[in-house]
């Protein structure tokens, strides 16, 4: 119990963890990854317990797997199962656990969710980010936060290389846009009006940045920095103007930069290099990417690029 309550608590913070009466034996099994702006928790356990959190230190989205769990934040008692997971956020936290219960969750930093929306609507946000109620309702953003989360722990327990810290990055920041999105909060009203018309010089800017930044994490707020103008209003001009997100611009420049690497190498890399270099994880969706724009496998680029050196 006391590793459960020391691995979490840079998360939530003080926390106590009280098992069953008349457990003996308890059994869990944990991982935990920290990442820049968030963290991801895996647990499984065998025998019922409860969590106490005097102040929750995080928000929090839980997607149960098996077993059935409720919890208490800021007042509010909300249940968790399969079919629904639940949302938290800073304040007083109570969580109860029944038999053989198996859940991952994203654990984010209030500061980057504020960062973040500060980017999405183009000004800053004024007071703590608050939930208005610590239940959700299962919408697209949310069945869209849980493939993102899942793709995260894909990358990060593929065997053979570490992940790419470009589509980490991403993937985080795309974890906290859907979390946003999808739970109902105070600031929820600044974005449901539809994202402004921008110009097309600031569609331009954007592409001159990630052309020049193809190699680092393209983010929200460095986009609405860059043009003065909400991260909603990129990406509506870049649909407008360019007929695609700024993400889907991102993905054609390192697919053009992984085809000069393989082309033009002199130092050995391998096609699995050259896409984690380039920002991306999974080898067989890189490979059919490449595919579709080049018509020509990532390993025949590099053999002929080879036979040139």
């Amino acid at each position: 119990m006391d590793l459960l309550s020391a691995t979490i608590a840079p998360y939530v913070g003080i926390n106590v963890i009280t098992p069953e009466r008349g457990t003996k034996d308890f059994r869990a099994l944990m991982n935990l990854r920290q990442l820049q702006k968030t963290a991801l928790f895996y647990g499984s356990f065998e025998q019922p317990f409860s969590v106490e959190i005097p102040e929750s230190t995080s928000f929090l989205h839980g997607f149960p797997m098996q077993g059935n769990a409720q919890h208490i934040n800021n007042g509010s008692l909300i249940s968790d199962s399969p079919s629904k997971g639940a949302v938290g956020g800073p304040g007083p936290l109570r969580l109860s656990y029944g038999p053989k219960f198996e859940i991952f969750a994203l654990f984010i930093r209030p500061q980057s969710l504020s960062s973040a929306l500060s980017a999405l609507v183009g000004v800053p946000v004024i007071g703590q980010l608050k939930l208005d109620k610590a239940n959700h309702e299962s919408g697209p953003e949310t069945r869209a936060l849980r493939r993102i989360v899942r793709t995260m722990i894909a990358e990060i327990d593929s065997e053979g290389s570490e992940p790419s810290p470009l589509l980490l990055a991403e993937l985080e920041q795309a974890a906290l846009v859907a979390f946003l999105c999808g739970t109902v909060h105070n600031h929820s009203h600044l974005l449901a009006p539809p994202a402004r018309n921008g110009a097309p010089w600031q569609v331009r800017r954007v592409e001159e940045y990630i052309e020049a930044h193809w190699d680092q994490p393209i983010t929200v707020e460095a986009l609405a920095a860059l043009t003065g103008a909400s991260a909603r209003t990129v990406f509506h001009s870049f649909k407008e103007y360019r007929g695609y997100s700024p993400m889907q611009f991102v993905k054609q420049v390192r697919l053009r930069r992984a085809r000069a690497m393989l082309a033009t190498q002199k130092v050995e890399l391998s096609v699995t290099e050259v896409a984690l270099i380039c920002g991306f994880g999974n080898l067989g969706h890189f490979a059919n990417d490449y595919f579709q724009v080049f018509g020509e496998r990532p390993s025949k680029t590099r053999n002929q690029g080879k036979c040139r050196v």
